[in-house]
């Protein structure tokens, strides 16, 4: 979402619907810790909506990583349960963050 919100200026270049559509048809996107950043504007989640409905219409590979599901629009949580096209997987594993920087046991 940062780098959508650097291009709404309409001086800017690229432009914002030239960055949007670009993400719309990479043939890959992964989509890392939503919901960690502000995330909270109706215009955001409008976005990421129209992003993963584009890319789910085209059969685009997208992942998305998550610590809070809840936050998630159902309309984008509705395009992942489609098990046609989508595989959820949950991690179960402990946080490994409090474990950086420690040794750990052989």
């Amino acid at each position: 979402m940062k780098t959508f919100k650097s291009h709404l200026d309409r001086n800017s270049i690229p432009r914002f619907e030239d960055v949007v559509d670009g993400y719309c048809r990479a043939a890959r996107l992964v989509i890392d810790d939503f919901g960690q950043g502000v995330m909270d504007s109706d215009f955001e989640l409008a976005q990421l909506e129209y992003l993963i409905n584009r890319r789910y219409d085209a059969g685009l590979l997208t992942v998305l990583t998550t610590n809070d599901p809840s936050k998630l629009p159902d309309r984008v949580i509705s395009r992942f349960k489609d098990v046609g096209l989508s595989v959820i997987v949950k991690n179960s594993a402990p946080d490994f963050r409090p474990l950086k920087g420690k040794k750990l046991p052989p």
